[in-house]
């Protein structure tokens, strides 16, 4: 499980790294800088995949930020609001994005692109 110091959520061990979840989404500032901390201390980088696919997919549909995703990255699959088509039965727990906005979290966060990718 993922501990967040206000929600703890369950990890999605049925996940087939398929990568049809791994599209462009954004990030609040504290998740951008922890990215881009791990970034210099991984020797990671944005690498361009298109309009739909996220820059840090890598092989084998791999997530190569995995430790650092951020919360959009994290809750997809285990919450009602964000089922997998594949695993629905994964959603174990909802969380409406107005708690989130409640609990502090930004719902319109730059995209990852924008900030690591040079998207406009």
């Amino acid at each position: 499980m993922y501990s967040d110091p206000l929600i703890i959520i369950p990890e999605m061990p049925q996940c087939s790294s398929c990568g049809r979840c791994c599209g462009h989404v954004g990030c609040s500032p504290g998740e951008a800088a922890k990215i881009g901390r791990y970034l210099t201390e991984h020797g990671v980088a944005w690498k361009e995949r298109g309009l739909l696919l996220c820059g840090f997919l890598g092989r084998r549909n791999r997530c190569t930020i995995y430790p650092v995703r951020p919360l959009t990255c994290r809750l997809y699959g285990v919450i009602q609001e964000m089922t997998c088509p594949f695993f629905p039965e994964a959603a174990r727990m909802s969380l409406p994005a107005d708690r989130l906005v409640t609990m502090g979290y930004e719902a319109d966060g730059p995209l990852l692109a924008q900030i690591f990718g040079g998207m406009p």
